[in-house]
Formats: structure tokens, sequence, C-alpha cells
């Protein structure tokens, strides 16, 4: 009877760990799950800011480009009226 009693208090000790590693998992998984979240949140709020950016570097190549073809044609200008104050 003693030993019945033994075997029955040890197998709801170990019913109860049991159930306390199986919560603490559960925990474990939804903190786990909210880190990815926070994650994937941070990810995003990357990706709109390395958008952003690209943006604003083609309308800075952009610009670049219409400043270089502006200078061009103005080199040419000079270099057309260099060219007839010499040939008079």
């Amino acid at each position: 009877m003693k030993s019945l009693i033994k075997v029955s208090v040890l197998a709801a000790a170990l019913a109860l760990t049991a159930g306390c590693a199986n919560t603490v998992m559960q925990d474990e998984m939804v903190d786990l799950q909210n880190r990815v979240s926070a994650l994937e949140t941070t990810v995003d709020s990357g990706n709109k800011a390395i958008a952003a950016a690209q943006s604003s570097a083609d309308a800075a190549g952009r610009t670049a480009q219409q400043s270089q073809d502006c200078c061009d044609a103005t080199n040419e200008k000079i270099d057309r009226m260099f060219k007839q104050s010499q040939s008079k």
C-alpha cells in the first residue's frame, strides 16, 4: 500500500513537471513569435527606407546627368565661338 502511494505521488509529480515544462515551452514559443514579429516590422521599415534612399539616389543621378548635359552644351558653344573668332 505504501509503495502504491509512493508510486502515485511520483506519477503526480512527473505529470506536474511535464505540465510545467510544456507551459514554459509555450511561453518561450510566444516570446519567440513576438520577437519574429518585431523583426519583420523592423525589416519592413528598413526596406521602405532603402526604397526611399534609392528613389533619392535616382533623382540625384538624373539631376547630375542634366547638369552634365548642360555643361557639355555650354562647352560646345564656347568652342564654336572660339573657332569662329579664330577664323575671322
